[in-house]
């Protein structure tokens, strides 16, 4: 398995107060190839995930050549409570 992490600000966070952490995984022996994990504060709408999906999976394919059809994209909304940096929470 591969895998890529970004945190921080970067062209897939919408806000510019709220942090964002992908990681791209290649799971060569099962069917996702690549998937995607992207980890953000909660607050988001709709129409923001569904952008953030499409940027993300044209970016992946324009790094690895690989079809949309096979990019899969996983969103979970994370409470600031439960986000913590440097021993402190977000919240």
């Amino acid at each position: 398995m591969e895998s890529v992490v970004v945190f921080g600000h970067g062209i897939y966070d919408p806000t510019p107060s709220g942090k964002l952490l992908i990681v791209v995984r290649h799971v060569f022996l099962g069917v996702l190839m690549p998937l995607v994990e992207i980890k953000w504060w909660k607050g988001r709408d709709n129409a923001t995930r569904a952008k953030a999906i499409e940027l993300v999976t044209k970016a992946v394919c324009e790094a690895t050549g690989c079809q949309p059809e096979a990019v899969t994209v996983i969103i979970q909304d994370i409470d600031k409570a439960s986000w913590g940096r440097g021993g402190k929470s977000y919240a």
